[in-house]
């Protein structure tokens, strides 16, 4: 039994040393030492080491990067509650402005009622050709938002509050009561 337990640790000392290599010219993960959500473009080498040691600590090695060639655009969440979540990044030239990139990114939820209890802080990076500039912008998508921050929607509406709808149409258009689907200024 101790031994399978000290072969457990082992496996997991070693496995935060292989999440840090570039996989597919990305970095992905969910235990960043930075606390504090921000996004960041890297475009040199010492800027990169600063942002590595701010990332996984004095001691960790940075992945190489060829600052001649490309530069690495990185998101952090901040802290979170739970483990599972993700940042899911989505990149896109300007269609306007080909110097400038478009970095769309999302907060990816925990999947399904159970996840551990442990502080986690969610990361990405990417390493990407040179640009001009770069934008960051939250891409949300539409729907129903988890827990706490879902509104609930009223569950019909009372006859008063169609009347008031009625009275409102009636006075910015001069609404006469009978409407054929057209718009007609």
């Amino acid at each position: 039994m101790n031994r399978l337990v000290l072969i457990a640790a082992a496996l997991l000392a070693v496995l935060p040393a292989r999440a840090q290599q570039w996989q597919r010219d990305s970095l992905k993960g969910q235990a960043s030492a930075i606390c504090e959500k921000k996004t960041v473009v890297v475009k040199n080498d010492k800027e990169w080491g600063d942002l590595w040691k701010q990332h996984a600590g004095e001691e960790a090695k940075a992945p190489k990067v060829d600052f001649t060639r490309e530069m690495v655009v990185a998101v952090f969440l901040g802290q979170r509650p739970k483990a599972g979540y993700q940042v899911d990044i989505v990149l896109m030239p300007d269609p306007l402005d080909k110097n400038k990139l478009v970095v769309f990114y999302s907060e990816v939820f925990p999947k399904g009622g159970y996840s551990a209890q442990v502080v986690s802080r969610p990361y990405a990076m990417v390493k990407v050709k040179i640009h001009a500039s770069v934008a960051f912008e939250v891409n949300q998508s539409a729907g129903v938002l988890p827990g706490e921050e879902r509104q609930k929607a009223p569950r019909r509406i009372t006859p008063d509050q169609t009347l008031r709808m009625y009275d409102a149409v009636g006075k910015l258009k001069g609404f006469d009561g009978s409407y054929d689907g057209l718009y007609r200024p």
